[in-house]
């Protein structure tokens, strides 16, 4: 059996908004209930939280006789009968519910707020019953034919009927009869309860004051909404039809009381308008002072959008219109306390006005993009008068709107008196004098006109435009066809926002189709939807506009990179008041799989230099950060780059690039000659450029091995000079302790080999700190340099890690024998990078160095019996992994060019490493807590800075701590030269009992 797929499309539409419709009133209640109707709230929060997992569990079976829905997935025909008792069990609830919430209003009315108590009791006692009911519904036998049917929906099977294997068992009888008969007896006591709350408000005796009796009768139509919802389900009782309505029933419940309740429509109604507010606000900012000089004319177009919309929802927010019997408009807003009825009605025209200039706006962009396409851009004059020409009818009507002959105000509060209608005379009362007269007509005929005309040449233009688009194909490039067909997208979609009006209008003729009473339905529902409807469409417009025209999109990248650079000048700032303990991962680097380039705005899979920037944009910059050809504008002002982003000159792309890395990490790289002008770039082009997906490829890899340095939060190097300039910190005590350790780690590995060189170096050598002369690394001096590297290390340990003290002797024995090769091969290689950049120089110890030139005399001192035979082999295999050690360390740390803080990390993570030869439980321990402390202070050091993107560069540094372990020159030297020698290590072992 297969279910239809419209069945099944609605089905899963409807469950989904049920489930957000509960979500969101769930949230209104727990955070914006007044103090007054807490217990009212709890009421609506149980109702809230049943009709939330009524509509889930329907969503999980979709039952028809036979489970359709997710839970089959599990293969449980147990869950799925669970999940189903429960969606009928929340069927059933509903009764209950709306008789609890009547019963609570007549309550209120006749006697007051009810305690909260009180109001618990009542809620467990309607949903006590529904939960016995699921157990009893848990009980009953079904058919072996069912489940079968039920399990195998494919499979053509007997099918059963009676899913219950005896319909006239006691447990079967009185299950059903709970679904069904809850009903019955509630629309009875809500008929009676409706009549006494009508009764009581509609009283002369009644001491309510006027605004407390019209929140009451709100609320008695948004029951009296819900209640009849219930007829719907009883014209039709089979199949999917039945589950349906009963999604149907227990979605609109929340949205019916989001609605009449006032408080949580009144934020409903400022929400959306301070939405909107801010949507024009940032269209017009971006307008401009982001619009290329291609589109300043269809930028003056939006401009005039975005201002009318603003004024619109400004006024729709100072207003908030409802209309009561006989169309008599209510001003309710913030502008009642100025108590100016002139001052209400002209607002009041201003948001009928700006609503009815939507449809003359958006046929001016269609045709104004089928005048692009065939002719195109227009000049400036012509886009003035075009919006000159939609501008004068709007001013005019509302011109015309403001000579309306408007009844006296109290007349207009009599009549309703009259109409036992409530009057709050805080607010403002709207009739017109004679809606006959000429005056109303020509106004009510420009608010009401324009929609149909404007709809008719939409229609006529779009069906042109597709055919102008092909006529131009051979004159237009791709990235401007492109453009216009993405512009004309967000068109179409505005066009189609004014459809929120017609809902409303089926809703008011729904409600006088039933003929409803006047408490319940009439033109204050239509009103207030149409209110909304215009806020909506106001606020919508201006994100359409934003989002489909490329230009302002991209501009929305600049704007996060600004704030990300003004929140790296606060941030140190704030440092000397407060330090959070652990500020959070950003993941932003992985968060969505394509980026747009911030130089060039090209589509890019990944990012390069730690910005989102093309391979193309980055191998540019580096080619140019280390030449010294001079730069020069082509136009001479700087502004290349705002007619073409992707073929500006040199100096401007070179200035956009390095205005971006400068504001992302607080620096910026020149080229040698000092670069003058420093326009802003800002890529606005209408042409956008085809996307592209660049994977890292040998070009850019040689290309990085002519960089020297890599833009970084610091670029400082870390000898045996630092540790006379270093000062205390706070901020990261593990990392600063790791500083200062492996500075006296340099300093003892220097004086150490210092003391065993030569004397005819020694009268060579500078005696200066800050200068060091390195000798070739023979095989003598390699075996006794390395063994003051394992000593210096071991006090490189002592000092940095309180934990490595606790360790037994053994267990530093395993730990030395996996770590200090990968130590030295990280140490080695940071010093090579920084001493010898350009050629394939090593460290074989702290002052001994070897290349292609030295390796063939680093035997010459070595013992008979190590080379005899095989020197020169020897020799070779030497320089190849000379060759393979610079491919997989040293190319990849100039990439990467770690920070001081990052080294310092990197240095701390290689020591204690995870990854042991001879598996230890205290060992892995330990070393796992000592990296998470490592990396908990690297967060805060990349957050001190004001650094959030650093999740990829994170990445980064582990992959290059895995690519220096995958070789180390040092440690293959040594287990040639045997210092890796048991005894040898079984003696540095024994000595570090002295360390303790």
């Amino acid at each position: 059996m297969a279910t239809p797929f419209v069945l099944s499309f609605a089905h899963y539409t409807i469950c989904t908004f049920g489930m957000l419709a509960n979500s969101i009133l769930l949230l209104v209640v727990l955070t914006r209930t007044p103090q007054k109707m807490k217990t009212y709230g709890a009421v609506l929060a149980t109702s809230a939280v049943v009709d939330f997992l009524t509509v889930l569990t329907s969503c999980l079976t979709f039952a028809n006789e036979a489970f359709t829905g997710i839970c089959t997935l599990t293969g449980s025909f147990k869950l799925c009968m669970y999940l189903y008792a429960v969606s009928f069990g929340g069927n059933a609830f509903f009764a209950f519910n709306i008789t609890l919430c009547f019963c609570y209003r007549l309550y209120a009315v006749g006697r007051g707020i009810p305690t909260f108590r009180m109001t618990f009791g009542a809620i467990t006692s309607i949903v006590l019953p529904n939960i016995v009911n699921i157990l009893i519904q848990l009980n009953r036998t079904i058919d072996e034919n069912f489940i079968y049917y039920g399990i195998f929906l494919m499979v053509k099977a007997i099918r059963s009927n009676k899913p219950y294997k005896d319909n006239e068992d006691i447990v079967n009888i009185i299950s059903s009869a709970w679904l069904l008969l809850p009903y019955l007896p509630a629309y009875i006591t809500v008929i009676i309860v409706f009549f006494k709350i009508r009764k009581i408000l509609n009283a002369t005796n009644n001491k309510m004051n006027a605004r407390t009796k019209q929140a009451h009768m709100e609320i008695t139509k948004s029951l009296f909404y819900a209640a009849s919802q219930i007829f719907e389900i009883t014209s039709e009782v089979a199949g999917h039809e039945l589950q349906m309505r009963i999604e149907l029933l227990v979605s609109r419940h929340p949205v019916i009381s989001l609605y009449f309740v006032r408080p949580y429509r009144v934020i409903l109604h400022y929400v959306i308008c301070s939405y909107g507010l801010i949507a024009n606000a940032t269209l017009f900012w971006v307008i401009s002072h982001r619009t290329p000089a291609k589109m300043r004319t269809y930028g003056a177009v939006l401009l005039t959008s975005s201002v009318i919309d603003f004024l619109t929802v400004s006024a729709c927010c100072a207003t908030f219109v409802r209309t009561e019997e006989s169309f008599i408009d209510v001003i309710t807003g913030p502008c009642t306390y100025f108590g100016s009825r002139s001052f209400c009605f002209a607002l009041y025209a201003i948001a009928l006005c700006g609503h009815a200039f939507f449809a003359c706006n958006i046929t001016l962009c269609f045709c104004y993009r089928l005048y692009s396409v065939r002719k195109g851009a227009p000049s400036a004059r012509s886009t003035f008068f075009a919006v000159l020409i939609i501008l004068l009818p709007i001013v005019a009507n509302f011109i015309i709107t403001l000579q309306t002959e408007l009844k006296d105000q109290e007349v207009v509060k009599n009549k309703l008196i009259l109409m036992n209608r409530t009057i709050d005379d805080r607010f403002i009362y709207l009739e017109y004098e004679n809606e006959e007269d000429i005056v109303n007509i020509v106004s009510c005929a420009l608010l009401m006109l324009p929609y149909p005309i404007a709809y008719i040449i939409i229609i006529m233009v779009f069906l042109k435009f597709r055919a102008a688009l092909e006529a131009a194909t051979e004159t237009m490039s791709t990235r401007t066809k492109d453009a216009h067909v993405e512009i004309i997208k967000g068109l179409v979609l505005q066009s189609c926002l004014p459809a929120i009006d017609v809902c409303a209008l089926i809703f008011y003729a729904f409600t006088q189709f039933y003929e409803m009473p006047s408490e319940i339905a009439g033109h204050e529902m239509l009103m207030v939807l149409r209110i909304h409807c215009i806020e909506l469409v106001a606020s919508l417009h201006p994100l359409i506009s934003l989002y489909f025209v490329r230009p302002y999109r991209i501009e929305f990248l600049f704007v996060d990179l600004d704030f990300r650079a003004i929140s790296s000048i606060l941030r140190p700032m704030m440092e000397h008041h407060r330090l959070p303990d652990t500020p959070p991962l950003s993941m932003e680097a992985t968060s969505s799989r394509f980026r747009h380039c911030l130089i060039c705005g090209v589509q890019t899979a990944n990012s390069h230099m730690g910005i989102d920037s093309c391979r193309a944009c980055a191998v540019f910059y580096k080619r140019t950060l280390t030449g010294t050809r001079p730069l020069k504008c082509k136009l001479g002002g700087g502004s290349c780059i705002l007619t073409d982003p992707i073929t500006s000159c040199r100096k401007c792309r070179f200035e956009r690039f390095a205005s971006i890395i400068g504001r992302a990490y607080g620096t910026a790289q020149r080229p040698q000659k000092e670069l003058t002008h420093e326009e802003p770039y800002y890529p606005m082009s209408e042409e956008p450029e085809e996307p592209h997906h660049e994977e890292p490829d040998q070009e850019e890899y040689e290309d990085a091995k002519d960089v020297k340095l890599i833009v970084m939060p610091s670029t400082s190097f870390i000898d045996h000079t630092k540790y006379f300039e270093l000062e205390a910190s706070s901020g990261a005590p593990l990392l600063e302790r790791i500083r200062r350790g492996y500075s006296i780690f340099c300093m003892m590995r220097k004086m150490g080999e210092s003391s065993q060189q030569p004397m005819n170096f020694c009268k060579k050598a500078s005696f200066t700190r800050q200068n060091m002369n390195f000798i070739p690394a023979t095989y003598s001096n390699t075996l006794k340099y390395g063994r003051v590297y394992v000593e210096s290390l071991l006090d490189f340990a002592h000092s940095a890690f309180d934990d490595y003290r606790t360790l037994s002797n053994e267990e530093k024995k395993i730990f030395f024998k996996n770590n200090f090769g990968l130590v030295g091969a990280v140490t080695g290689t940071y010093r090579s990078l920084h001493h010898f950049p350009h050629d394939e120089t090593v460290f074989v110890s702290y002052t001994t160095v070897l290349n292609n030139e030295s390796a063939a005399n680093f035997f010459d001192d070595s013992p008979p019996e190590t080379t005899e035979t095989n020197k020169e082999d020897a020799i070779r295999t030497l320089r190849e992994n000379l060759h393979l050690g610079n491919r997989l360390k040293k190319d990849p740390f100039r990439r990467v060019m770690p920070s001081e803080d990052e080294y310092i990390a990197l240095l701390g993570l290689a020591f204690w490493n995870t990854e042991l030869d001879t598996p230890c439980e205290n060992l892995t321990r330990l070393a796992a807590i000592n990296r998470e402390r490592i990396m908990r202070e690297m967060h805060q050091s990349y957050w001190r800075q004001g650094i959030t993107d650093y999740a990829a560069r994170i990445g980064e540094l582990f992959c290059l701590l895995k690519s220096v372990s995958m070789l180390g020159e040092e440690i293959q030297l040594y287990r040639l030269l045997n210092v890796f020698d048991e005894t040898v290590f079984k003696k540095k072992c024994s000595c570090v009992e002295e360390h303790k």
